[in-house]
């Protein structure tokens, strides 16, 4: 079972909506969301899933954005009102906590389902005991660290952060092709129930982006051994931030060209697309696309290969 781990902006929950409406999205994978604003693309994502009867994790205390104070604001009320309609009342829904030392200050609604807790603070190991019994936990979401395996019973979840994020989109340049993960291949035989990763975002969080000297666009592909690597198709013009459409163009050549990459993807009939009909609309949608891709070629191999 593979659980992409994805913060709730807007053309993130838009990449995982599509993926469901389009049935790329199969049992295999359960999204989980860390939400960062009450929005509406967030209830959509989370509508569309139950529409589906399709599973997604939902985070109950994000550290990130101000999803928690919004939901609570009565200039929130629609949103809040479809929200509680699908906490309350759906199987579908699974509660996700962050487990850290402000755990005590979080508010906890009744819970009606078993929750999944992430562990990645090793200083809340003494406390696992009481936070199994308070928020109803069956699974555990971890790092690959030998304190967290020895520590946590139960069922375990494999989380990595396997992007190697660069401080600008030129210096992929430097490394345009690397591995990405085997968690895929070994996660049955270490004893984790599923695998998890921050897809091709990484765990690191920004607020928003700016005007890009390089464009580049990630895409993971399997290599000959069935290892995932990510190759980084980077813009040629990048002295200055001018013309981002234009080194759009750049990278998608790059990208149509390959060789490497799944050409049977709706996210590859897109990139096509928007290179051979001069497309420009905005990177935000490249990352949805880039996204959209990379799920769907797990979707494929889980369903191949795992039972």
């Amino acid at each position: 079972m593979y659980y992409p781990y994805l913060r709730g902006k807007q053309y993130e929950l838009i990449a995982l909506r599509e993926l469901v409406q389009r049935k790329l999205i199969n049992d295999k994978i359960i999204p989980v969301i860390e939400p960062v604003k009450a929005s509406p693309s967030l209830m959509n994502f989370m509508e569309a899933y139950v529409d589906a009867g399709k599973c997604f994790g939902f985070v109950q205390n994000p550290e990130y954005g101000t999803f928690l104070k919004e939901i609570e604001n009565n200039n929130y009320k629609q949103l809040r009102k479809r929200y509680l309609s699908i906490v309350q009342n759906d199987s579908f829904y699974i509660p996700l906590f962050i487990l850290n030392k402000n755990m005590g200050k979080f508010k906890l609604s009744s819970l009606k389902q078993k929750s999944i807790g992430l562990c990645i603070d090793v200083d809340i190991k003494d406390n696992i005991r009481d936070f199994t019994e308070k928020y109803n936990i069956g699974e555990f979401m971890i790092p690959d660290e030998r304190i967290f395996k020895r520590e946590i019973k139960g069922e375990k979840i494999l989380l990595s952060d396997n992007f190697k994020k660069q401080l600008r989109n030129v210096d992929y340049l430097k490394n345009k092709d690397e591995f990405f993960s085997e968690d895929h291949l070994y996660y049955k035989e270490e004893r984790f129930k599923g695998f998890s990763d921050y897809t091709i975002i990484g765990k690191e969080y920004t607020e928003s982006g700016f005007a890009p000297y390089a464009v580049a666009i990630h895409i993971i592909y399997f290599d000959s051994e069935e290892k995932l690597r990510v190759h980084h198709f980077v813009s040629k013009s990048n002295e200055d931030n001018a013309d981002t459409p234009g080194k759009l163009k750049e990278a998608l050549e790059k990208l149509i060209n390959s060789k490497l990459i799944d050409k049977t993807t709706y996210a590859y009939s897109e990139f096509k697309k928007f290179y051979e009909n001069n497309i420009y609309s905005g990177l935000g949608v490249i990352k949805k696309l880039s996204i959209m891709h990379h799920v769907e070629i797990m979707a494929k191999y889980l369903q191949e290969n795992v039972k």
